[in-house]
């Protein structure tokens, strides 16, 4: 039982974390590992929800959308978030659109007036 003690503490310590990016409230996060980027929306008390899985490579942002660039095994998918509606209370499947591919999304990017992605 005292190794177990001593176990947590250093086991917890391994964990790591960090944010990428910001607009509140919404940032780009990574957990353990630096390339491990997840777009959430942010809560009190430091906690967040998710809204695009890992793997985000980009994003953009105006005042009614938030979008991020997926990447995983060489390809592509594109999600957006419309500001107005996200509600903590919403999955991420509940109010995140997408995937689209590129020329989709390019089209609907500039139809909803989104800036180009920054790249993370």
């Amino acid at each position: 039982m005292r190794y177990a003690v001593f176990a947590l503490p250093l086991l917890l310590g391994w964990c790591d974390s960090g944010v990428v990016w910001r607009s509140a409230p919404y940032a780009v996060i990574w957990v353990d590992a630096r390339t491990n980027r997840s777009l959430v929306h942010e809560l009190d008390g430091g906690n967040s929800i998710g809204r695009v899985e890992a793997d985000v490579v980009a994003v953009s942002r105006n005042a009614e959308y938030v979008a991020a660039i997926r990447e995983a095994d060489g390809r592509r998918a594109y999600y957006f978030v419309e500001i107005a509606k996200d509600d903590p209370v919403f999955n991420a499947e509940d109010i995140t659109r997408g995937p689209f591919d590129e020329a989709a999304f390019a089209d609907l990017a500039a139809r909803l007036g989104l800036p180009a992605p920054e790249p993370l």
